[in-house]
């Protein structure tokens, strides 16, 4: 862990050329360019209130969950802003993390020119993976947290809202983790690039992200046994923790932010000491 570390400081300008070169080219030839990095959120953000709160009049959230009085006017309203502010807010690192495990498959058969030379350092392929996600994180939390100012009406966060940072690096440790682990299994098990989408498919279903909580208290393990419900309920409580029906912040975010933190951990140290007891083979494999 330590070396990782070190590798990732004295390559520090390695992995930011690598990051900008994933964005310069995800959109070269746009008429807008990077514009996209910000444009993209917000107009997810517009569809996804449009269809599910206006079309569908679809509500994660009831007045009797925020204290309101049923069937105002103002109480619907707010309960509509509220339950699309929690989706996109719960959609915006889901779709992060997604994408960086269904890309960790191909980040070293992908890359097998580079990883042919010698003196190229494999093991910072998974690290510009995961900056190339965390860049998009921010971005979209950045949305985020403007139109949460805007819904909210000018209401202040609670001081939950300084641990956003923490959950931020916990979810890159957890990218990080999971990258190093995929990418050095299917240099060995191409299937493995076939399985995890399918893997990813499920699991978005079995994360909070279109729904607040489960209806019947029994299947409340899933939530217990699932990081990814971990990781967007923790960025809820940061960033509406004030209006939504979660508990105290001891409850919400200190004692998730350190099960998942010590998850991410484990998963990152699990998957850079199999990266790195593999590396050596990964030429002849490629």
């Amino acid at each position: 862990m330590i070396q990782l570390l070190r590798h990732a400081l004295k390559y520090r300008e390695l992995i930011s050329a690598f990051v900008g070169r994933e964005l310069r080219a995800r959109y070269k030839g746009s008429l807008l360019g990077g514009a996209w990095l910000l444009l993209q959120p917000i107009i997810f953000l517009a569809v996804y209130y449009t269809v599910f709160i206006e079309i569908l009049q679809f509500k994660m959230l009831s007045e009797g969950d925020l204290g309101l009085a049923a069937g105002d006017a103002a109480s619907e309203l707010t309960v509509a802003k509220l339950s699309a502010l929690a989706m996109f807010i719960a959609l915006v690192p889901w779709t992060v993390l997604q994408e960086s495990i269904v890309r960790s498959p191909g980040v070293i058969t992908d890359n097998g020119n580079m990883i042919k030379k010698i003196s190229f350092p494999a093991e910072l392929l998974p690290v510009c993976l995961v900056g190339y996600g965390i860049v998009n994180l921010l971005v979209g939390l950045t949305v985020s947290v403007a139109t949460a100012l805007i819904v909210l009406d000018g209401n202040p966060f609670t001081v939950a809202v300084f641990a956003l940072p923490l959950v931020v690096i916990v979810q890159a440790c957890l990218m990080l983790g999971v990258a190093y682990l995929l990418s050095s299994i299917s240099v060995f098990v191409r299937d493995i690039a076939q399985v995890i989408p399918i893997i990813c498919t499920v699991w978005f279903f079995f994360t909070p992200i279109f729904y607040f909580r489960l209806p019947k208290p029994e299947y409340q393990w899933v939530f217990d046994w699932n990081p990814a419900a971990l990781l967007v309920n923790l960025y809820r409580a940061v960033l509406m923790g004030g209006q939504l029906p979660m508990g105290s912040i001891t409850d919400t975010v200190w004692i998730p932010l350190g099960k998942l933190a010590a998850f991410a951990l484990v998963v990152l140290y699990i998957g850079y000491s199999v990266f790195m007891a593999k590396k050596s083979d990964f030429a002849d494999e490629l």
